[in-house]
This record gives C-alpha cells, sequence and structure tokens, in this order.
C-alpha cells in the first residue's frame, strides 16, 4: 500500500546558554553556572511518501483482531504456494471477512506507521503540532493460511479461547478465574513469607 501524505509540523532547534545563579553552602552564599536549554521553533511543510505492508488481518469473523494479534508474530519468508495436500487430515476454515472489511483494518495500522516515519523524517532536533494527510493508493491483498490451533469454550456463561500458533509455539488466551482462589493463593503467599521471614530471623539469631 502506497502512502502520499501533506504534513505540516513545527521544528524545534535546541540551544544552549549559561545562566549564573546562587545557592547556599555550608551556610555561605555561593555563585555557580550551569548549561540552560532553550528551544527555536520554526513552521515547516513538505510531502512524504512510503510504502507498507505485512499487517495480517484475521480472516476469520470468529476471530477478532485484537485476539490474533495476540499470537503474532509469524514467519512469513516461511510461506509457500499453496497446495492441497497441505490441508490433507486437517480441518480448515475458509476466510469469512472481506476484502474491503480487511483493508479497513488495515489503515489505521499503516496510518499509524505513515505518521510515525514522517516523525523520523522530520528535521530538527523536536517536533510538535504535526498535521498528516495521506492518501493511500496501490493497494494489494493476499489470502494466506496460517497454521492457529484455537480451542473455544464456556464457562457460566461467558466464551474463553486458548490459541496456539502453529510455527513458533506461541501461546495466547485468557481463562476464568475464582475469586476464592484467587484469595487463598494470596493469604498463602503471606504465609510463606512470613515462615521464610521468622526463619531468616532465627537463622540469623
Amino acid at each position: 500500500m502506497l502512502a502520499e501524505s501533506r504534513w505540516e509540523a513545527s521544528i524545534g532547534e535546541h540551544w544552549y546558554r549559561t545562566e549564573t545563579y546562587t545557592t547556599t553552602r555550608n551556610g555561605k552564599t555561593v555563585t555557580r553556572t550551569r548549561r540552560v536549554q532553550e528551544t527555536e521553533w520554526w513552521p515547516l511543510e513538505g510531502n512524504h511518501h512510503q510504502y507498507h505492508s505485512g499487517y495480517l488481518v484475521s480472516g476469520s469473523g470468529g476471530l477478532p483482531q485484537s485476539q490474533a494479534e495476540r499470537m503474532k508474530p509469524f514467519r512469513l519468508e516461511g510461506l509457500h504456494r499453496y497446495q492441497p495436500f497441505y490441508l490433507a487430515g486437517w480441518l480448515s476454515e475458509e476466510y469469512s471477512v472481506t476484502r474491503d472489511a480487511a483493508l479497513q483494518q488495515c489503515e489505521p495500522e499503516f496510518q499509524h506507521r505513515e505518521n510515525s516515519s514522517i516523525g523520523v523524517f522530520l528535521p530538527g532536533d523536536t517536533h510538535r503540532q504535526v498535521r498528516v494527510n495521506t492518501t493511500f493508493s496501490h493497494v494489494n491483498s493476499d489470502l494466506i493460511l496460517l497454521p492457529v490451533y484455537l480451542l473455544s469454550y464456556q464457562y457460566r456463561g461467558k466464551l474463553y479461547r486458548f490459541m496456539i500458533n502453529g510455527q513458533t509455539g506461541k501461546c495466547a488466551g485468557d481463562k476464568p478465574t475464582s475469586r476464592a482462589k484467587v484469595a487463598l493463593a494470596v493469604v498463602a503467599g503471606v504465609v510463606v513469607a512470613a515462615v521464610v521471614a521468622l526463619f531468616v530471623f532465627l537463622a540469623s539469631g
């Protein structure tokens, strides 16, 4: 995806001056100098363009993007052209998210990347009041299969998912927690800490 932006910003350049001040030391007034940073601001505007790619969007309507993000990264350099036998003996889900819906999820990510790139591109020591107007074009998308193992279950009316990245083995998900068990674990932790403290005290004694 090509991002073409028109930006405006206030560019800051630092300069330093020497300042004299007085302080009290050992009951006496002494004079000291210190280096003080000042910033000069000036307006600047310009154009920026850059290609952005490599953002994965969940093609499953049942797997929200926020949860799919927790399984990243995937090693895309290992991709191969699809062959039917790759899925032999496995259950797999067909995509249910349309291309337009996927692109709507991509644009905020690519806008964030473009803003970050402009921030690095800007001259000076610092900047502020950055305004960016971006147009996206040359949009390309590919449908790929990635190995994800997904377990969904309900507990007390709430849906929980456990996910495994089939490339890296990275696990993600949430599990139900019991307030009583959490409280018991906290109490047990305090008791263990007290026993350890007592042991250290007796040992040092």
